[in-house]
């Protein structure tokens, strides 16, 4: 069987730089949208280093009333690599181990806000340590077991084969749906975005078909 590795290579080979980039972010932004945290606490137990980032720090200093400077002496820590971290780790410094949440929740770290999903983790993992991500994948595992049976899937299959524009319209909308629910744009950036989409037409079209599969209408023939 082959491993994990093997099989993103193979994928990576099959599909290009570009395109095996473009699904991995699609991935990575559905399942982040679809994630439910349980508040259990485990990453912020075992995760060493948490890298920070400028904006990070400044947010902490801003958070605690102190310059900039001192946060970096009293919170951080320098890596052996240049980059810093947060200091006092496993447990997090910020966990609160009574109610396992962050006391800095709204100024978390940039990666603390990504994780599990769009941090910088190897795509397509799904980590053992967080409930939430683990019951995503075994919910996943039945459902797509039942996909290339699903009617729905089918019709799409059909009508995007016929139309390749469509196809590519329906990815750039979802796209920017899954980022808008993962956190990644707002609202409005997302809609300056697809207004600027070169084919409009196709682009409303894929937007009928998303609105009858939410409502979960019965897709005929596009």
């Amino acid at each position: 069987m082959a491993s994990h590795e093997e099989i993103l290579a193979d994928l990576k080979n099959r599909l290009g730089e570009a395109e095996f980039g473009r699904v991995t972010m699609e991935s990575r932004l559905f399942w982040q949208s679809s994630l439910k945290c349980q508040r259990c606490g485990n990453s912020c137990v075992i995760s060493d280093p948490v890298v920070l980032v400028e904006e990070d720090v400044q947010k902490i200093a801003k958070r605690f009333k102190i310059p900039y400077q001192k946060a970096l002496r009293k919170y951080t820590k320098v890596l052996p690599d240049g980059r810093r971290s947060i200091k006092y780790l496993t447990p997090c410094k910020f966990l609160d181990s009574k109610t396992k949440l962050c006391r800095i929740y709204e100024d978390r770290p940039e990666v603390c806000r990504k994780y599990p999903f769009l941090a910088a983790t190897p795509a397509f993992v799904f980590p053992g340590e967080c409930p939430a991500s683990m019951e995503l994948y075994n919910s996943a595992k039945k459902k797509y077991e039942k996909i290339p049976d699903d009617p729905t899937y089918q019709a799409l299959t059909k009508i995007f084969d016929a139309n390749p524009a469509l196809r590519e319209a329906f990815r750039f909308l979802n796209f920017h749906a899954l980022a808008v629910r993962a956190g990644e744009i707002s609202e409005g950036e997302a809609m300056q975005r697809l207004s600027g989409y070169p084919n409009q037409k196709a682009l409303n079209l894929a937007g009928a078909i998303g609105c009858a599969i939410f409502e979960q209408r019965e897709i005929v023939n596009a």
